[in-house]
């Protein structure tokens, strides 16, 4: 089991309710930031945001290759 580095728990600020960043998301080899892997989600991201339909609405940094 990989433990969670201090960038996904300090500034990805994983499981602290709405401060999660809404870009944290889950891919084949672990944690991503979909500012750098998925840029094309987003604005799919920012909408639901804007609706409150997700609960992780942080944006915490720009961006961040290999979170892993």
């Amino acid at each position: 089991m990989k433990l969670l580095n201090d960038h996904i728990k300090n500034v990805c600020k994983i499981g602290q309710n709405n401060d999660c960043c809404q870009y944290l998301i889950a891919g084949p080899e672990g944690f991503e930031c979909a500012k750098v892997s998925a840029p094309e989600l987003i604005h799919i991201l920012d909408e639901r945001v804007r609706l409150n339909t997700i609960h992780a609405q942080g944006d915490n940094c720009e961006g961040k290759e290999n979170l892993n």
